[in-house]
């Protein structure tokens, strides 16, 4: 990637791990690249780890919802002028925790592209606006300013194989957001739903009707989450086993090659990895405890997944070119009253690295404590 400046980029949204912006010249519209806040090891590394995440979860969820990410480099003084051109759209908290003062301007720092999901067509804006749905169970941090309402939303309603239980769980989610929707406008900027053309109980209903149409994708994504079928608290038992010498293994590489050609060549539902029998015996762990940890860190990137969709409205569309740009396929759907055309892709599949399950384990027991039963379907 050359140094052309930061006006090729346009921030679009940001996480705990990384930034993201949209390409803006000819040669990047219809991509985004996703900025890593923190470089945990070398890039060729990384782009590995990605690459295997991908491949699993193309076999996991469907290579049709799984978009492949390719490797940049961006020049250290191009990047901080991106970042201090998105300073007034970041949260001042993420702001204080990375920014262009983090960068060294004389390096270079990993990045990663992607298709843009929260475009139907690349040339063109007009009409379009995207959703993206963190279908996850999670307790904001209390304080001053961060939680407006309790949100009424429910993953099991979002998981369940009834229609109205979804679309319940989609009005929720609009109504208290929280952390669980982002909507995005036709120039890419996060808007509120209320301030939106449609309704909030249309924007539900026309995203129930995508999901569905792709209620497969739900169950599929279910089922990552519960690779191993154990608990939080039983992980924490099995990490407990491992060696000063197994956590530097896995540090070095934390997703085997063998795991991604098993799962690649399973079946979907041959894939949940139940007989764990030999746990409960010390001798079993030698053999066995390596891919636990391989597995569960697969479920750990599952239960933190977002699901994207992009719409334009048909009418509008048919005068626009396609794409062009490689990536989930335009699928149509019929709601509140009209054709839509809408690309779905799962992001946020973000290489989890092993470390302790204790911080975890005690958000399961509050939550536990508050709910009365497992915080998701995940057990998460």
């Amino acid at each position: 990637m050359d140094d052309g400046g930061a006006c090729r980029y346009r921030f679009l949204n940001e996480g705990v791990s990384s930034v993201v912006f949209a390409f803006t010249d000819d040669a990047g519209t219809g991509m985004v690249v996703r900025v890593p806040k923190v470089p945990y090891r070398d890039p060729r590394d990384d782009d590995r780890a990605r690459q295997r995440i991908c491949a699993v979860f193309s076999a996991l969820l469907g290579s049709d919802y799984v978009s492949r990410e390719e490797l940049v480099m961006i020049p250290g003084v191009t990047l901080r002028a991106m970042l201090d051109a998105a300073r007034s759209r970041r949260s001042r908290r993420f702001v204080a925790l990375f920014d262009s003062d983090a960068v060294d301007a004389g390096a270079s720092w990993a990045a990663w592209t992607m298709p843009d999901l929260t475009r139907v067509h690349a040339q063109s804006s007009e009409g379009q606006f995207a959703v993206e749905l963190k279908p996850k169970w999670g307790f904001l941090p209390d304080g001053p300013g961060r939680v407006a309402s309790v949100s009424q939303y429910c993953p099991l309603d979002m998981f369940n194989d009834d229609a109205a239980a979804r679309t319940r769980a989609l009005h929720c989610m609009f109504r208290t957001p929280q952390n669980h929707v982002v909507l995005f406008d036709s120039a890419g900027r996060m808007v509120d739903a209320e301030s939106h053309a449609l309704s909030v109980d249309d924007l539900a209903d026309l995203i129930g009707s995508v999901l569905t149409a792709n209620r497969d994708l739900l169950a599929r994504i279910q089922s990552a989450q519960l690779l191993t079928g154990l608990t939080m608290r039983q992980v924490e038992h099995v990490a407990a086993k491992l060696s000063a010498e197994q956590w530097a293994a896995f540090q070095d590489e934390p997703l085997t090659d063998d795991l991604v050609q098993r799962i690649s060549r399973a079946h979907q539902q041959s894939t949940r990895m139940k007989n764990f029998r030999c746990l409960r015996s010390p001798a079993g762990y030698a053999s066995h405890v390596k891919t636990v940890d391989d597995t569960v860190l697969l479920e750990m990137t599952a239960r933190d997944v977002s699901i994207m969709v992009s719409f334009v409205p048909a009418a509008v569309a048919t005068d626009q070119a396609p794409n062009g740009i490689r990536g989930p396929p335009v699928r149509s759907v019929d709601a509140c009253g009209r054709t839509w055309l809408y690309k779905i892709g799962v992001i946020d599949l973000e290489t989890k690295y092993p470390k302790p399950s204790t911080t975890r384990s005690r958000l399961d027991d509050a939550q536990y404590t508050q709910t009365g039963q497992l915080a998701s379907p995940g057990g998460y």
